[in-house]
C-alpha cells in the first residue's frame, strides 16, 4: 500500500510518511523544514526540542512521543537510514512532570452549579455526563439519540468504553436525565449523534475539540476555572471518598483493572453503582435538599436481589481454642 524503497539522499516521501503517521495528526513539518533536513543536518532535532521547551511538560511530552513514532516509522520504511541525535526525541522522565504540575484542587459545589447551569443546554448536558458518569470528550461525542433516549428512559447510561473495550455502568441522576431530554428535544434528527453544533454537524472530540471550546468561551465569561477532565477526577475522588467502593467506582469509570480479582469478578451490583452515583450527587448537590438520601451499603444487596447471609440469633459461641482451664 505504501512505498518500501527509499526517496532522494536519505530523505523521504511528506505525503507517503504522513499517511500510515494521519493518526498522531502530527507532519514532519513541525520538526523541519523538510525531511532532508533531518538527514543532512542532524541539529534540527535538537533545535526542534529546544523549541518545545516553551511548552508544557505534559504537551512536551505528548509530541515528542507523537514525533518519535513518525520517525521510527520512517526507519522502518527506510526512508531514512537512521535517526541522527536520537536522544532528542526521548521523553520527559515522570519526575519532571511531577515536579512541574500544579497542586490539583476541587471546586466548590456551589460554584460548580453556577458553571453549569450558566451553560447552553448542549453544554450543560455534557458537564453533567462528565460529572455523574465520568464522560470524556470522546464519549459524550460518541453518544447517539438512540443509546441516549434508552438511557432517559431506563435511567442507566452503560456500554463499552471505547479506549479500554471494558464494560461501564452509571445510574443518571434526574438532573441528567433532563439535561438529556432537552436535547433530545431540540435535535434535528438529521444526525445519529446526540449533539450537534450550530451548523448541524456532529461534535468533534479531537482536532477542534468542541466540548473544550465552548467550555473555554463560558468560564473566561463567568470566572470560574474548570476543564473538562476535571469532571471525570471529581468522579473518581469524591466517589471513592465517599462509599470507600473503588470496584465499584472503576466499574462506572470503565477503568482496565489487570488485577486477578478482576479476572475472576463476574459483576458488580447495581446497589454499589447506585451508592456512587449518589455520593457524587450528594456532594454535587451539597447545601441544597435532595429528596433521596445516600443509601448504605447494606440496602445495595437489598436493592439488586441479593439475599444476604442471616445474621445469628442469641449470644455468639465461645470460641474453645481460647480458653484456659
Amino acid at each position: 500500500m505504501y512505498p518500501t524503497g527509499p526517496v532522494g539522499e536519505g530523505g523521504y516521501q511528506r505525503e507517503a510518511l504522513s499517511r500510515p503517521c494521519r493518526r498522531q495528526q502530527v507532519h514532519l513539518s513541525d520538526t523541519a523544514q523538510n525531511t532532508r533536513d533531518c538527514a543532512h543536518r542532524p541539529q534540527t532535532l535538537r533545535i526542534a526540542r529546544d523549541g518545545l521547551s516553551k511548552l508544557a511538560p505534559i504537551t512536551q511530552k505528548n509530541r515528542l512521543a507523537k514525533l518519535s513514532a513518525i520517525f521510527r516509522r520512517a526507519v522502518k520504511l527506510r526512508y531514512m537510514a537512521e535517526i541522527h541525535d536520537a536522544d532528542a526525541l526521548k521523553a520527559l522522565a515522570q519526575r519532571v512532570i511531577r515536579l512541574t504540575r500544579p497542586e490539583r484542587t476541587i471546586l466548590d459545589p456551589k460554584d460548580l452549579r453556577t458553571l453549569i447551569d450558566a451553560a447552553n443546554p448542549n453544554l450543560k448536558a455534557a458537564l453533567l455526563l462528565g460529572l455523574n458518569c465520568a464522560y470524556i470528550n470522546c464519549d459524550v461525542c460518541a453518544l447517539t439519540v438512540e443509546k441516549a433516549s434508552e438511557a432517559v428512559a431506563s435511567g442507566w447510561l452503560g456500554g463499552r468504553r471505547n479506549k479500554t473495550g471494558v464494560t461501564r455502568l452509571a445510574m443518571l441522576w434526574p438532573e441528567t436525565k433532563q439535561a438529556i431530554q432537552s436535547v433530545l428535544d431540540s435535535h434535528p434528527g438529521t444526525k445519529a449523534e446526540l449533539f450537534l453544533n450550530d451548523r448541524g454537524r456532529p461534535w468533534v472530540a479531537k482536532q477542534t475539540n468542541t466540548i473544550a471550546r465552548e467550555l473555554r468561551t463560558l468560564v473566561e465569561e463567568i470566572g470560574i476555572p474548570l476543564t473538562f477532565a476535571r469532571l471525570r477526577h471529581y468522579f473518581q475522588t469524591i466517589g471513592e471518598e465517599r462509599t470507600l467502593d473503588l470496584v465499584a467506582v472503576r466499574h462506572c469509570m470503565g477503568h482496565a483493572d489487570r488485577t486477578i480479582s478482576q479476572v475472576y469478578r463476574d459483576r458488580v451490583l447495581k446497589g454499589r453503582i447506585e451508592n456512587v452515583c449518589n455520593a457524587v450527587r450528594t456532594w454535587y448537590l451539597s447545601g441544597v435538599e435532595t429528596k433521596k438520601p445516600l443509601r448504605r451499603m447494606a440496602s445495595c444487596y437489598a436493592a439488586s436481589g441479593t439475599r444476604r447471609k442471616p445474621k445469628l440469633q442469641g449470644p455468639r459461641p465461645e470460641n474453645r481454642l481460647w480458653q484456659t482451664s
